[in-house]
């Protein structure tokens, strides 16, 4: 990433087929598993941190709705504290459609809110089992740098809020998940990676004050010499390993948008 922003901040053009690896949040998974691999082929990386999280050792908020639905022992939820009437868990769809609407609700809230509707979620649903945690704590992301010196921390925001829709925090969210690094570490973080993807210019502006670059999904999905330092465009890894192929192989998105008529950043 580190080069990536040189090349950017010279106008330099990108050389086809140049990938930026980069992970969000501070899963555990990411030392555990991803670390070694990137490290086998000396790959560099940079880990966006949500810092709050990690400072609790305390699982992602979405972690925590989908496992009080996926082991929940009560089949009725009422959704009052959301503005919505019961329903019915019984059925599949409705359980499938609540969790997404609940979700899309909660990504636009802020810490406090958040925590409210999840401790009523879980008191309704009463799950029976609860996950391990999956987030690192800072132990585990200084063993992180120790051991992967090719791994680049970044943050994510301190509390993976929604910087579109509290824009108002975003001065707060920087300093806030800077220090915690920098406290943690002694290493100060340069990189942020916009949570949910949500951005707007009053967030852009406020994270160029603190940091050298933030990156989203966009409509452009490559990364030129011209795209903004706060802006800078990522694709979702997906499954299908021949078309993470496609996207890494310099061809794309040409190809796609020849035979298809756009960027073809799906497998579905």
């Amino acid at each position: 990433m580190e080069q990536l922003i040189r090349q950017l901040a010279k106008r330099r053009p990108i050389r086809r087929g140049t990938v930026a690896v980069t992970f969000d949040d501070g899963y555990l998974n990411n030392l555990r598993v991803a670390a070694p691999i990137l490290a086998k082929y000396s790959l560099p990386a940079t880990l966006y941190l949500a810092t709050a999280y990690v400072a609790a050792g305390q699982n992602q908020w979405i972690d925590t709705l989908y496992s009080a639905f996926r082991a929940r022992s009560q089949l009725r939820l009422n959704r009052s504290a959301l503005g919505w009437g019961d329903c019915q868990l019984s059925d599949v769809s409705v359980g499938e459609s609540a969790y997404r609407a609940i979700a899309s609700r909660l990504i636009e809230c802020l810490p406090a809110q958040r925590q409210a509707v999840l401790s009523e979620i879980d008191a309704q649903l009463a799950p029976t089992i609860y996950p391990p945690r999956l987030t690192m704590n800072w132990d585990e992301v200084r063993e992180l740098r120790e051991r992967f010196p090719n791994v680049t921390l970044g943050v994510h925001t301190a509390n993976h809020l929604d910087l579109s829709t509290h824009s108002e925090q975003c001065d707060r969210e920087m300093e806030l998940s800077i220090a915690q690094v920098l406290a943690e570490t002694g290493d100060r973080p340069q990189h942020l990676a916009f949570p949910y993807n949500r951005y707007n210019a009053h967030s852009q502006e406020q994270v160029a004050a603190h940091l050298r670059s933030a990156v989203a999904m966009t409509a452009d999905p490559v990364v030129r010499a011209t795209t903004p330092r706060y802006a800078i465009p990522r694709l979702e890894a997906p499954q299908e390993l021949w078309l993470l192929k496609s996207w890494t192989d310099g061809g794309f998105p040409d190809f796609t948008q020849r035979f298809f008529g756009r960027a073809w950043t799906s497998a579905h």
